[in-house]
């Protein structure tokens, strides 16, 4: 009987240990992942950014004192065109200097100010996919944002709202693999002790 507990206790100590080891590697590849994540979102935001003409627009839109108008139709054309080609890109928003935005594949974001908002203010600085909001409705999304730029000249800030459905599965996936270790831990307890 005292055999079998240790026996018992030395087993469970072990299958602990190699189950903790494989959490640790899918942790790992997790953190890598997320890390590609955000890089692929900056590429994304970068697609939006690189514009040549979007920024061109820009630039006379806010140089522009009375025609202002046909700068900011030939902006939304640009963005309207990028959204569909980005999966999870919700919404795409153009702001000024002053942090007004001028230009948005969303027509409720228009004439809105933002400029003490930190997408805005981060935006201004760099590039920047980390910055996590829950919408109305409690869903997380993501802001990425960045300056806008034509010659050194800072232009404005591109905001876009992103779905973190990506993020989201890549820690549904852990927590996944997490259950079904203890799951598998139980059997094999179990098993042991019928023995």
């Amino acid at each position: 009987m005292i055999f079998g507990s240790f026996n018992y206790i030395n087993m469970e100590q072990l299958l602990k240990k190699e189950i903790l080891k494989e959490l640790e590697i899918v942790a790992q590849l997790n953190e890598k992942d997320i890390q590609d994540l955000f890089e692929q979102n900056i590429e994304k935001l970068k697609v939006v950014s690189s514009r040549y003409q979007l920024n061109v627009e820009l630039d006379k839109y806010n140089n522009n004192g009375d025609n202002k108008n046909n700068s900011q139709k030939i902006i939304i054309q640009i963005i309207n065109s990028i959204k569909p080609e980005i999966k999870n890109f919700e919404d795409i928003m153009i702001l000024d200097p002053d942090g007004k935005v001028v230009a948005s594949t969303n027509n409720a974001y228009l004439d809105t100010i933002h400029i003490e908002d930190k997408f805005f203010i981060e935006g201004k600085k760099q590039n920047n996919v980390t910055i996590l909001f829950k919408e109305k409705n409690q869903e997380l999304k993501s802001y990425l944002t960045g300056p806008l730029t034509l010659s050194d000249k800072f232009l404005g800030v591109v905001t876009i709202i992103y779905g973190l459905e990506d993020l989201l599965s890549l820690f549904n996936e852990v927590e996944d693999f997490a259950a079904t270790a203890e799951i598998i831990l139980a059997k094999i307890l179990m098993v042991m002790l019928l023995l």
